[in-house]
């Protein structure tokens, strides 16, 4: 046996004390088997003088050198020679415990100055901060204390030889030597009645809790571990198995709910242990002698923490912990990254074990329910909707089995389409189903999946990110990206690792993404009804990113790289704005239906321009007469309409364009001073001018142009430096001529042509960085070249080519991913083509021009196939080439 040598220095007073320790002392002795205590005590407040020629305490320091412990206790006074006992202590013992009895009271002048002694000696300890020094006010709290330091010390710089210890690979199968209290301190966890896989977490947290042989670590580093992950991911259902699995390796087992808080849950102990605290005790007292009365137990024991959420909570009680050296302790928990603790992550089940859960649940006791292939896939894509959490899906499958109990009430695809359209808290058939979740064991999946998390107890910033994070998709977002799309956030980093760590959200290092789940989404969207107020300035800054350039469909603030996310991202927040009457939310269903369009994504544009009627339809319900609502349903109409022209279907375009001519007379009609109203009213009339144009009524279309050019006319001169109006009214002299020449009159045509042309050139001087000026400058050379190749000004003609030519070409390479852009070069290409071929009888060149032509479109129309136009296009000009 290794000796290990306690010294007691205390004063006369404590004589009660000094006497009570070698009984103490035999306790613990037999406790270590490997270890022999040995008390080394002595009188040390005799006056001061000759001992046989020298001091008492001469003879005393020499052992106290030897020493491995010491005890030094104050009371009312503290001599000279328990000062000197203290310094050299500090000085030569590898650990001293300083303990100061309270209750001292006196009104004798003398006695109250050797009590200023003991406050001084205190005050230095606690001004040097290089030890803990603890308060007790009697025997018992002596007694405690003292047990729990000397025995936590001993497992922790005396520990068994390794022949002694229970390894991995020799488990005990009968429970340690205990004391004289109960192996089980507490009523036992919930035993699932379903529990799959997790084997391999089983024996990692039974690693994790265990140091293994040869690594040197501190063991209350090791004995404290965090099992955390997402709410209804497994955690609890996790640790009751280790709980019933390993529970007969220790001496104690315990289970405690973190309700309200881990003081509170740790002092129900105090009744298995028989400890009566005096009423007057304040909770961090009666923690002191429970945690002291808790390191006296035989070890190993083992104390599970269940849904120990709160930071601040476990802040407060993290170090608490920490001094239980004969404790296995298991907390599992939301909280992640905290400081230096162990943590072992759970995530969901994998798929096949998903799916066998999930079946499981559907089947009654007497009849197993397998899903069939295509009911698989369906399960799949309801645990991706539901992030793969596993209580969710549980749940969801109890429920779909009291829905069909009696007959087939509530399918699979149903509850696909209810987790897509409606939400995990808004299904269409709902139940209550048993469960072993928390406080509730009957209630409706709803109900339990909305207790998994409470938002209350978070700083308001932090539930004001969690709104805007609900309505993004649930999937990784870069800090970069967040930073873009919520930038007046303050302190927006702080607030992310602050939710990470809190389990609110999920964090990749690698990418310093952040991520919220499906089911928190859904959870914060029920507990803040307020969300969507909160998520407006993000529904903005998404809108902001894809403004674009009327005409052209440029986007004016994003890269078309950049806007692909800003669209994805903003498809998630339509979704999650259904129902919710918001203007930003049609302005930004129309720029992602423009970004699709613009890139060539034809179908993904019409389903959002359809979109943005809805939300439209969704603000007239709750103010009917709102003109600015009326005009961006106008809007939308147009939209649809030029889209339905884009797939070629005419008559359902003229329908759209009706509808938005018909609510722009209206409200110019009733706003007649409103210009906005008044130049969409023109707009209108352009668009009926190009479906009757290709429809082939080309009377019809002048018609239309006329008007479109009187009002524009009209407006540039009420409004001369607005440079919108300018820019119609150069379209609306294109327009002209175009349809002038459909007609066959070239001079009236040329005439149109031109005015277009100097309002072009005026319109790109003065604004050089705006592509739709130098867009419309080029399409402008493309008139005038069409015009005198037709009047025979070859000369002329060969010249506006080249320049058309040169800007495309230019514009294309700026802006490759523009289709608008692309085509318009492949037409000026097509057009050089055709006139060296025609008019120059060059087939080389109009070759060279012809197979460039052919490129882009081949490339059209495999990057945009809802353009018609482009696959007419190509197929034109591959017959140009056989042709030559």
């Amino acid at each position: 046996m290794q000796p290990v040598k306690i010294f007691l220095a205390s004063s006369g007073e404590l004589s009660d004390e000094r006497n009570d320790v070698f009984r103490i002392v035999a306790d613990i002795n037999k406790q270590h088997s490997h270890l022999h205590l040995e008390i080394v005590e002595w009188e040390i407040d005799l006056p001061s003088g000759n001992y046989g020629g020298k001091r008492i305490q001469d003879a005393i320091n020499p052992l106290l050198r030897e020493c491995q412990i010491a005890y030094v206790l104050f009371y009312s006074k503290a001599g000279e020679f328990t000062i000197e006992e203290l310094d050299l202590a500090q000085a030569t013992c590898p650990k001293v415990f300083v303990y100061f009895k309270t209750g001292f009271s006196t009104t004798d002048h003398a006695k109250y100055k050797a009590y200023g002694a003991v406050l001084e000696i205190r005050a230095q300890l606690e001004k040097a901060n290089q030890m803990l020094f603890k308060d007790y006010d009697g025997m018992k709290a002596f007694e405690l204390h003292f047990k729990g330091d000397l025995n936590k010390h001993l497992l922790h710089q005396f520990p068994k030889p390794a022949s002694d210890r229970v390894t991995q690979s020799h488990p005990v199968t009968e429970p340690p030597a205990s004391d004289d209290h109960p192996h089980a301190l507490t009523p036992a966890p919930f035993r699932s009645e379903v529990f799959l896989g997790r084997e391999a977490d089983l024996q990692g947290i039974h690693d994790d809790l265990t140091a293994p042989q040869g690594v040197v670590e501190t063991l209350h580093a090791r004995s404290l571990l965090l099992v955390n992950g997402v709410g209804g991911v497994g955690k609890t259902t996790l640790a009751s198995h280790y709980y019933f699995q390993r529970e007969k390796e220790y001496a104690h087992v315990a289970w405690l709910f973190c309700e309200p808080d881990i003081a509170q849950a740790l002092l129900l102990l105090a009744k298995p242990l028989k400890l009566e605290f005096e009423p007057e005790a304040t909770t961090n007292q009666r923690l002191d002698l429970l945690l002291a009365a808790l390191a006296d137990l035989q070890g190993p024991c083992l104390l599970i923490l269940d849904n120990a959420n709160d930071l601040d909570d476990l802040d407060a009680n993290y170090q608490r912990l920490r001094q239980l050296p004969n404790f296995h302790l298991l907390l599992t928990t939301r909280i992640t990254n905290y400081r230096k603790a162990h943590t072992r992550s759970v995530s969901g089940l994998p798929p096949d074990e998903a799916l066998e859960l999930f079946e499981t649940h559907l089947s009654s006791k007497t009849l197993k329910r397998t899903l069939n292939e295509a009911e698989r896939a369906i399960f799949h894509d309801i645990r991706k909707a539901v992030d793969g959490n596993t209580l969710v899906l549980e749940l969801l499958a109890k429920n779909l089995y009291v829905q069909n109990r009696l007959g087939e009430r509530y399918t699979l695809p149903q509850l696909l389409e209810d987790l897509q359209s409606r939400g995990l808290l808004q299904l269409s058939h709902s139940k209550a189903v048993d469960t072993d979740y928390g406080p509730l064991r009957h209630a409706r999946p709803e109900e339990i999946i909305a207790a998994m998390y409470d938002l209350r107890p978070l700083p308001e910033a932090e539930a004001v990110l969690l709104s805007q994070f609900s309505v993004l998709p649930a999937e990784r977002i870069p800090f970069p990206l967040l930073q873009s799309l919520l930038p007046d956030t303050p302190d927006l980093e702080d607030l992310l690792i602050s939710l990470t760590q809190k389990g609110w959200l999920e964090h990749t290092d690698t990418d310093a993404s952040f991520k919220c789940s499906p089911v928190v989404q859904g959870v914060v969207r029920h507990q803040r009804p307020g969300w969507w107020e909160e998520c407006k300035g993000l529904v903005d800054v998404l809108f902001e990113k894809l403004d674009y350039e009327t005409g052209t469909g440029h986007l004016l603030n994003a890269s078309y790289e950049a806007a692909d996310t800003y669209a994805r991202l903003g498809a998630a927040v339509l979704e999650a704005y259904r129902e919710r009457p918001y203007r930003g939310v049609s302005v930004l269903s129309e720029y992602i239906g423009n970004y699709h369009i613009t890139t060539g994504d034809t179908e993904r544009g019409l389903f959002f321009f359809e979109k943005k009627i809805e939300f439209i339809q969704n603000l007239l319900k709750n103010d009917p007469e709102n003109a600015d609502t009326k005009s961006g349903l106008a809007i939308s109409y147009s939209k649809l309409g030029t889209t339905h022209t884009i797939l070629g279907d005419l008559d359902k375009a003229l329908g759209f364009y009706e509808k938005y001519n018909q609510l722009m007379q209206s409200l110019h009609a009733d706003h007649p001073q409103h210009v906005e109203f008044k130049n969409n009213l023109a707009i209108s009339y352009s668009k009926f001018g190009e479906t009757h144009t290709d429809l082939g009524d080309l009377d019809k279309a002048l018609g239309f142009y006329e008007k479109y050019n009187q009002l524009m006319e009209s407006l540039h001169a009420d409004h001369p430096q607005n440079v919108e109006f300018k820019n119609n009214w150069a379209i609306s002299y294109e327009k002209l001529g175009e349809a002038h020449t459909d007609l066959g009159d070239l001079d009236k045509a040329l005439v149109f042509f031109e005015k277009y042309n100097q309002l072009r050139e005026t319109l790109h001087t003065d604004h050089p960085q705006n592509v739709g000026f130098k867009n419309g400058l080029a399409v402008s050379y493309e008139k005038l070249g069409n015009t005198h190749t037709a009047l025979g000004d070859l000369e002329k003609a060969l010249g506006f080519y080249e320049k058309e030519v040169q800007l495309f070409e230019s514009l294309h390479t700026d802006h490759p991913q523009n289709v608008g852009f692309k085509n318009g070069l492949a037409i000026s290409y097509w057009k050089l083509g055709a006139f060296h071929r025609d008019q120059l009888h060059d087939p080389a060149k109009a070759r060279v021009y012809f197979e460039q032509a052919e490129a882009l479109w081949a490339v059209l129309v495999e990057v945009a196939p809802g353009f018609v136009q482009f696959r007419r296009n190509l197929e034109a000009v591959r017959r140009h080439l056989a042709g030559l």
